[in-house]
């Protein structure tokens, strides 16, 4: 009998033991604190947007070479303040974004006033910046702010929520996902999907993410075609991103956003020629790559 207790109690010595040399290894759940958007909320980002897409072109008459699109690239580092946030939507209307770089040098150094009505977007300058922006100033930084929704989607997909590792969000509406990623009017959000991964050593969580984006295109054939009611040009690129989304917990505010992944298009286009020859018509494809990478830094508190 005194041998099975001493048996017992060196077996729970033993459990004793490993639980605690294995509790610091043990994976911590995640909570958010749900916080709404506001005025005179202030962030730095700094950001760049990477893509390559190299088309073929196949004409049964023809041998085409691939044409090398030129490349997107664009950089940028921008101080954002709130300056108006809608009453009901609880959705950013109006920022100043002061630029301190970016790939077009036109801006560097201004601050601008950008007000978004739907799809519209209305850019001017702001104090201390005086003047009138030029196109290519207007431009720019227009489609850099077109779209304020990441904030308030991700205190609705996160707010309030707690994750354990390997867990993933709940159903992502399709309104959520557009503006989580901040997508633009003509690329749809196909499927998404997020996971939550750790903590990580700053008290942030880390998520897993993958994410596939769709764009339709179409042209119309025009009177001076050859076969002027031929099937005009029509088709979608895609694009199938992974990668890791940071999120402070106490905040409910993005840190870092990390996105690779690839860029297909798939069309067909009508093509000059008479009918009957094999060049009624001509496919097109392109493949390439995309990479998109966001830092956020937002003001300690006082």
């Amino acid at each position: 009998m005194r041998e099975k207790r001493i048996l017992m109690t060196r077996t729970l010595m033993i459990v004793a033991s490993l639980t605690l040399a294995l509790s610091p290894l043990m994976a911590a759940d995640f909570q958010c604190t749900a916080a709404n958007v506001a005025a005179g909320e202030t962030w730095t980002e700094t950001g760049e947007y990477n893509s390559s897409l190299t088309i073929t072109i196949f004409d049964s008459a023809r041998e085409l070479e691939p044409i090398v699109t030129p490349g997107t690239s664009v950089t940028r580092t921008k101080t954002v303040k709130i300056t108006g946030v809608g009453s009901g939507s609880g959705k950013i209307e109006s920022v100043e974004v002061t630029y301190s770089s970016a790939s077009v040098a036109a801006v560097v150094g201004k601050t601008y006033a950008v007000t978004v009505n739907g799809n519209h977007v209305d850019v001017d300058y702001a104090p201390p910046t005086t003047g009138t922006p030029s196109t290519a100033e207007l431009a720019y930084v227009a489609g850099d702010n077109s779209h304020f929704g990441q904030f308030r989607a991700i205190n609705k997909i996160f707010g309030g929520q707690t994750f354990s590792p390997n867990e993933g969000t709940r159903h992502i509406n399709k309104n959520d996902a557009e503006e989580l990623v901040n997508s633009s009017d003509d690329v749809s959000v196909e499927s998404i999907d997020i996971n939550f991964n750790e903590v990580l050593a700053n008290g942030n969580g880390s998520f897993d993410v993958t994410v596939k984006l769709k764009s339709n295109m179409k042209s119309n054939s025009k009177s001076t075609d050859e076969q002027p009611n031929a099937t005009p040009f029509t088709g979608q690129l895609t694009m199938d991103l992974g990668g890791r989304f940071e999120l402070n917990p106490s905040t409910c505010r993005p840190t870092h956003v990390v996105l690779n992944g690839s860029n297909t298009m798939e069309a067909t286009k009508s093509a000059k020629g008479n009918a009957g020859k094999g060049r009624d018509k001509m496919t097109v494809s392109g493949s390439g790559l995309t990479h998109i990478s966001h830092t956020y830094t937002f003001p300690s508190a006082p």
